[in-house]
């Protein structure tokens, strides 16, 4: 680490030990960079925003957050992209004492319904295309309904909530045990998992990061998620948004992204194995590679050793880390990409790394491996001591690191072993042509059976063969796709898979 990243660092730790809430910390830190730009949009638009304007934005929004008369923790339903206007918004209903609640749209109508009611929102913001279905949901009609960009009938344009600065009234800082976001995850059973963080748990989480992933002050992020943008917004960090939705970059135009990272002199980004793999993908397939880029982070999803050489081969320059968590407790483990590489082929999992400061981790069973517990300050527990049950199977090697093994309930038991199917996945993963890989067991294969997704133009011949060794009396099925999660496309969706293999009987 240099001693400017170094300075930087130890400033901002300071900045964000003396705040009392995330939102505060980011009004702070627009007044004070007020000159350097915030936002750089890289659409037709080519919008550019200087911290000083979000921070205009961020009142302006304070004010009209005010007029609506709501009482404070008032929750305020997001259903629109994440755009400068609506980081500015979410800053301001947080500064103010209200409570995000976000929702993954990508569910099925079941499980969108389900969390609707569950938000019992008071003021919901949606794009043009959720807000149409109001008339359909009791609980969108029993709230204040405001539209982002087309106008919808029946709903009041977003811009209304731009106020007058002048008008917004001064109000107690809001402190650590209230609500500041609540989520509703997908979830690939079941009903989705409502997820609530403390302001407290918020700004310990941004703590953590700038302490996991120190950053130059001259640093231009593209960021592969939104709570990244918030990151960025509360370190002083300019960030450049494609032209694509930071809630599900898999699916962004991967040639229009790396231009945006040329034309705009990107050094930093984040993103999901899936995203950062198909642009490494492409760069590779041309014979070239990106030396802008200095520093990438790697999470929502486990990253293999093939995948970590052709992010390093892509990116050549770059300090590539892969970074664990759960929205519970981001972050828990890191690791360079080097390591992963490094590591000993016969390693049973994936490399999720070591813990980071300020974490405990306990492993719940026997012989080293079991769920992984974790606990500190910006953790949510899931138990009255403060320990978070992650659901994740994991165990610690012999130098402190973490590997996953799997999720609680996905073991299955082949012949007179149970096999935690990541030791499987991990192995597969790194055979020549495998695109995919699941191991799961099901009506027709009780012992388990190994899913493969084959690359283009490879052999299926070859690529059983090779699969079928990595195990004794291993079954291998080909199909044409393993489903993922709607997300980041970096999680299998066992539940998915595992139906969509009992209906083809």
């Amino acid at each position: 680490m240099t001693a400017a990243s170094l300075d930087l660092k130890s400033r901002a730790a300071s900045r964000a030990d003396q705040a009392t809430n995330v939102a505060e910390l980011a009004r702070e830190t627009m007044a004070q960079y007020a000159d350097r730009l915030a936002f750089v949009i890289s659409d037709e638009s080519r919008t550019q925003l200087t911290f000083g304007e979000v921070g205009e934005l961020v009142d302006r929004f304070t004010a009209g957050l005010d007029a609506l008369r709501m009482t404070e923790g008032a929750r305020v339903l997001l259903l629109a992209p994440p755009t400068p206007q609506i980081f500015a918004m979410v800053v301001a209903l947080l500064r103010i004492g209200h409570t995000l609640v976000t929702i993954d749209g990508r569910s099925d109508a079941r499980r969108i319904r389900h969390s609707l009611n569950k938000a019992a929102a008071d003021v919901v913001i949606g794009s043009p295309r959720a807000m149409r279905w109001w008339p359909f949901f009791r609980a969108l009609r029993r709230a204040q309904r405001f539209t982002v960009g087309a106008s919808v009938l029946g709903t009041r344009p977003f811009d209304e909530l731009l106020g007058s600065p002048t008008a917004s009234k001064r109000r107690p800082a809001i402190w650590g045990d209230s609500a500041a976001v609540i989520s509703f995850s997908s979830g690939n059973t079941g009903l989705p998992k409502r997820i609530a963080r403390s302001h407290g748990v918020l700004l310990a989480q941004h703590r953590a990061l700038l302490d996991a992933f120190p950053l130059p002050e001259s640093d231009v992020n593209l960021p592969g998620f939104p709570l990244a943008v918030l990151h960025n917004l509360c370190r002083g960090t300019t960030t450049v948004l494609p032209s694509a939705d930071l809630r599900s970059m898999a699916g962004s135009d991967h040639e229009s992204v790396l231009r945006t990272i040329r034309d705009r002199q990107v050094t930093s980004m984040s993103g999901g194995p899936a995203f950062l793999g198909q642009l490494a993908t492409r760069l590779l397939s041309r014979g070239e590679s990106m030396h802008e880029v200095q520093r990438i982070v790697v999470g929502g999803g486990p990253v293999s050793r093939r995948l970590a050489i052709e992010i390093l081969a892509a990116f050549p320059l770059a300090d590539a880390r892969v970074v664990y968590g759960a929205t519970e407790a981001e972050p828990i483990a890191t690791a360079r990409l080097n390591e992963i590489i490094d590591a000993e082929s016969s390693a049973e999992g994936f490399l999720a790394g070591w813990p980071v400061s300020d974490i405990d981790v306990r492993i719940d069973g026997t012989d080293g491996i079991g769920e992984l517990l974790v606990r500190g300050p910006h953790v949510i527990p899931s138990s009255h001591d403060g320990w978070h049950r992650t659901g994740d199977i994991c165990r610690l090697d012999d130098r402190g690191r973490l590997w996953l093994l799997g999720r609680t309930g996905a073991e299955v038991q082949h012949g007179d072993a149970v096999i935690h199917p990541f030791t499987i996945e991990a192995r597969a993963a790194c055979l020549p042509g495998v695109a995919a890989s699941a191991f799961v067991a099901h009506n027709d294969a009780p012992d388990g059976e190994l899913m493969v997704q084959l690359a283009p133009d490879a052999s299926e011949y070859v690529v059983t063969a090779s699969a079928r060794a990595l195990v004794d009396n291993l079954s291998v099925r080909v199909i044409d796709e393993i489903p993922m999660d709607a997300r980041h496309q970096s999680k299998v969706d066992r539940a998915a898979l595992i139906r969509r293999i009992e209906r083809s009987r």
